[in-house]
């Protein structure tokens, strides 16, 4: 059975744009410090050697995100905010191919399937990219969205690049 999106509303709008502005505040702070460029160097020690671990025998480390006010959780009246880090180990990959890679954005459905089914870029603006996806989830019930995205890369140095995906 099909489910229609909910209507964005002025109130759903504003929640979102004041999660998004307080995380890229967030981003900001960390990718300007030398040592917390990586998410990964945000963690623990010990939570930071089983990531390490499992990143180094192949495995993909998926964690959801929260960013808060201050103490306080941002409330988005009828909706919901999905916020996801991802990361993964490439060894002998320079910085140049793994971002030429992730904005290969037609054919991020032949890199990342089954979990993008479909991906075209549908623009691009020097580092500014607005794409369509189509993400597919089976578990226990099956899950399609379609998406539209804005990704923007930002290249701090020459051994370090990052994106801000916003959909």
């Amino acid at each position: 059975a099909a489910i229609a999106a909910a209507d964005l509303t002025p109130a759903m709008a504003a929640a979102f744009d004041r999660y998004a502005r307080l995380t890229e505040q967030r981003i900001t702070a960390e990718v300007s410090s030398p040592s917390e460029f990586l998410w990964i160097d945000t963690l623990r020690q010990d939570q930071r050697a089983d990531v390490q671990r499992g990143l180094r025998q192949g495995g993909v480390i998926i964690e959801r995100m929260q960013t808060r006010d201050g103490t306080q959780e941002i409330g988005v009246p009828d909706g919901l905010i999905h916020h996801w880090v991802g990361t993964v180990f490439v060894p002998g990959t320079s910085v140049k191919e793994a971002v030429a890679l992730m904005q290969d954005y037609d054919r991020h459905s032949k890199y990342f399937a089954p979990a993008i089914a479909r991906s075209k870029m549908l623009q691009r603006e020097g580092n500014r990219f607005r794409v369509a996806l189509r993400f597919h989830v089976k578990k226990i019930i099956s899950v399609t969205m379609d998406t539209e995205n804005e990704a923007e890369f930002f290249h701090p140095a020459a051994d370090r690049a990052y994106s801000r995906i916003r959909s």
